[in-house]
């Protein structure tokens, strides 16, 4: 509070951890004093035990209206309820781009709350990142009714249930059907979520877009619930625009060597073709007087594609995580390496965590 009464009038971005010492008098002096020129605010009051719905609706209420990122993290706040992110959420400002909503291990927070931020998300958001781990009173309702309300400007999402059990098959595929077009990057996260199977997967991945350029699934510890069949909905799904792909899935029993196929073959889909193919007209030109013609029209479609030279190989990142998963082989690891490069120093296999990473050269 005092600190903040004495912060420089022109202060752009101001990040502040202020765990377990805070309280509602403290959060609603603090915010009262926070300057009207801020443009990043990032508040983690983790583990607080003093703050409640109150001082969540204060600092709605005094949030600087020109903001253009938002992080507020409350994780282990137990007085922080459903009614306290209400009520922030709709105090946000609608000049926001970029925000983040930590509610993760509060457990009075429930889908009304998911739905209410859905309803308040600001108009011109590009970065979305809400983490509901832990929370046995979700259901698949909040999430969906959040993801129902995206806005068409987002281009990144950040979807965090860690041990979400509420949130299934019909979660999973609300995600998918809601993700606009304009989302290039998408990060999820459902460890431990075993309500997930293979439907859930083939709903979600109806949602890639073409733009997709990014794709993180972090779902491990999902026992038998995924089938090749889901990763086979994946690899069939994979944009051709896609440069990271992070998967893991440790300790999924239902997925065999099967599923390493699939995910080659989307992923050589995904990378496009490996050279500057040659125009019809210079294939054509293949009688000896019309040499010169040929290589003349070769040139100049190197000229037109990149200055005259060929351009710089892209690369597409890769990390594929199958520790503790009985059913996939070293050779199954080695021939969808050996598929996806000729470079074995580009992805690189750990045998004993099953595991492919690194990345591999996209030719244009």
């Amino acid at each position: 509070k005092d600190l903040c009464t004495k912060l420089p009038t022109g202060l752009e971005s101001l990040h502040m951890v202020c765990n377990r010492h805070v309280g509602d008098a403290d959060l609603v002096g603090m915010s009262a004093s926070l300057p009207t020129s801020l443009l990043h605010l990032n508040l983690d009051f983790r583990y607080d035990r003093q703050l409640t719905d109150s001082g969540m609706d204060q600092l709605g209420q005094n949030l600087p209206c020109g903001l253009l990122r938002f992080e507020l993290h409350t994780t282990l706040c137990p007085h922080i309820t459903t009614k306290g992110v209400q009520a922030l959420s709709r105090c946000l400002p609608d000049s926001i781009e970029e925000l983040t909503i930590d509610v993760s291990d509060c457990s009075r927070v429930n889908d009304d709350a998911l739905i209410t931020l859905g309803e308040h998300l600001p108009p011109k958001l590009k970065g979305f990142t809400i983490d509901v781990s832990n929370n046995r009173q979700l259901g698949e309702q909040g999430l969906i009714g959040v993801c129902a309300k995206l806005p068409a400007t987002l281009e990144s999402v950040q979807l965090l249930m860690r041990s979400c059990h509420g949130i299934g098959d019909a979660g999973l595929a609300g995600v998918g059907a809601s993700l606009p077009p304009s989302v290039r990057s998408l990060c999820l996260n459902c460890t431990g979520c075993s309500s997930i199977g293979d439907r859930g997967m083939q709903g979600l991945v109806k949602g890639f877009s073409e733009q997709m350029t990014s794709i993180v699934l972090q779902m491990p510890g999902m026992g038998k619930c995924l089938t090749d069949d889901a990763i086979g909905f994946l690899g069939e799904a994979l944009p051709s625009s896609l440069r990271k792909l992070s998967l893991d899935l440790k300790g999924s029993a239902g997925i065999g060597d099967g599923c390493l196929g699939c995910l080659a073959d989307g992923l050589l889909r995904s990378g496009g073709p490996n050279a500057i193919p040659t125009p019809p007209a210079a294939v054509a030109a293949t009688g000896s007087n019309d040499m010169h013609r040929s290589q003349s029209i070769q040139q100049q479609a190197v000229q037109a594609s990149g200055g005259g030279r060929r351009p710089a190989q892209k690369k597409q990142i890769l990390k594929l995580s199958f520790k503790d998963c009985p059913n996939i082989t070293s050779d199954a690891l080695k021939a969808c390496r050996d598929r996806l490069t000729a470079d074995k120093q580009q992805l690189r296999i750990n045998y004993e965590l099953k595991s492919i990473a690194g990345d591999r050269s996209l030719g244009y």
